[in-house]
Formats: structure tokens, C-alpha cells, sequence
């Protein structure tokens, strides 16, 4: 038997999604200051890669939260502080490659 949604599933992701957005910003910013030094070739290539991974992580917590509002069946709380976020200037893997 499938179990009504109650809210409580849709906060938890929120709660999980907030904590998990700083790392993930603080990630990106290191990696952006890491950009911007002469790096060897080898260091460069790894910079990139833990920038590619941040920008999976980012996206990954996007979907989550998409789908829990999906369940839910209806616009929520939590949608306008997840615009507010996907508009945001603190992501900043969205305005580079």
C-alpha cells in the first residue's frame, strides 16, 4: 500500500539539500581560485575533474529536489527558496564550463 506524502519526506530532502549546497559551494570556489594559479599539467587536469564532479553533485541535488516537489503533487514551501537557488549568483558552476 502506497502511503500518503505528509511533508515530512519533502522537508528532509530540503534539510539534506541545504546541507549538502555549502560543501558543494565550497568545492566550486576552491576550485575556482585553483583556475585562476599557473598549474602544471598534470594538477590542471585534476582541477577540472573535481570541477566536473562538483557540477554533477550540484545537479544531483537538483533532480532530488525537483522530484520531492513532484511527489508532492503540488507547488511548495520550498519552491521559492529552490528558484531563488537556481537563480542564484552562489552557484557558481552554472556561469562556467
Amino acid at each position: 500500500m502506497v502511503s500518503q506524502p505528509d511533508g515530512n519526506g519533502e522537508l528532509r530532502v530540503a534539510m539534506v539539500s541545504h546541507d549538502l549546497r555549502a560543501p558543494i559551494n565550497a568545492i566550486v570556489l576552491g576550485v575556482e581560485m585553483l583556475r585562476r594559479r599557473r598549474l602544471g599539467t598534470a594538477e590542471d587536469l585534476i582541477v577540472q575533474r573535481i570541477h566536473r564532479a562538483a557540477k554533477r553533485m550540484a545537479s544531483l541535488v537538483d533532480r532530488v529536489l525537483d522530484q520531492a516537489v513532484l511527489q508532492r503533487g503540488a507547488p511548495s514551501s520550498s519552491s521559492a527558496a529552490r528558484s531563488t537557488w537556481r537563480s542564484s549568483a552562489a552557484r557558481p558552476w552554472r556561469s562556467s564550463a
